[in-house]
């Protein structure tokens, strides 16, 4: 599988449908920041600033939050249960189909 498909609802709750390359090489994240969304990822994917707060709203099979991740999560006001940092998303054919939203600051 070359390319992913993905929906993004947008900080002005539009959707946008993102082909995606299949690249193990960066993080969902990374792929925002290139397709230009809102997402500024300050930290460079350390899962240290939450700018790339998402909510993951699909059934997509994802990797288990690391100690990190769950812990700045914790921390947020806005944080659901579906919550996720995108940085922390490695780009695999397991997110094909993800549909997920950015979280507003």
């Amino acid at each position: 599988m070359d390319t992913l498909l993905i929906k993004v609802i947008d900080k002005n709750k539009q959707v946008q449908e993102l082909e995606l390359p299949n690249d193990p090489a960066y993080s969902l994240m990374e792929l925002f920041r290139a397709c230009e969304l809102p997402v500024l990822g300050t930290c460079g994917g350390m899962a240290l600033c939450a700018s790339c707060h998402i909510f993951v709203h699909s059934a997509t099979l994802l990797p288990p939050m690391n100690d990190d991740e769950k812990q700045l999560l914790d921390s947020l006001p806005n944080s659901q249960e579906n919550s996720r940092l995108s940085c922390q998303i490695p780009v695999s054919e397991n997110i094909n189909g993800l549909v997920c939203e950015l979280a507003s600051e």
